[in-house]
């Protein structure tokens, strides 16, 4: 459960009404927040929820003055998180140099 991770762990909700559309599960640190998982109504999929939830994220770190926010993974293939390198000053861990680098766009 949340309440037993080795952080705080926030949830970020979308309704629509009282309609639950969408859920984020964001680890809060002293310096920065990492969203562990996302999940949305697939029937509502054409509001790019996702997008929606990393804006609130971000928005959530940027009050709390917070300096990253670790977007949860992605890959370099196609793949359902995409809609993650559609954000500006993204980067990726390469393991093989060792190092953080820029997300080409």
């Amino acid at each position: 459960t949340p309440e037993a991770g080795p952080c705080d762990c926030r949830v970020l909700r979308v309704f629509e009404g009282e309609k639950l559309l969408a859920a984020s599960f964001l680890d809060v640190g002293q310096r920065a927040a990492s969203s562990v998982y996302a999940m949305f109504e697939p029937e509502a999929a054409w509001r790019s929820l996702g997008i929606f939830t990393m804006l609130l994220e971000l928005q959530f770190a940027r009050e709390q003055a917070f300096r990253f926010l670790y977007p949860g993974y992605a890959t370099e293939e196609s793949s359902a998180y995409d809609y993650k390198k559609q954000f500006w000053g993204l980067e990726w861990l390469d393991f093989e140099a060792g190092g953080w680098r820029e997300l080409p766009r």
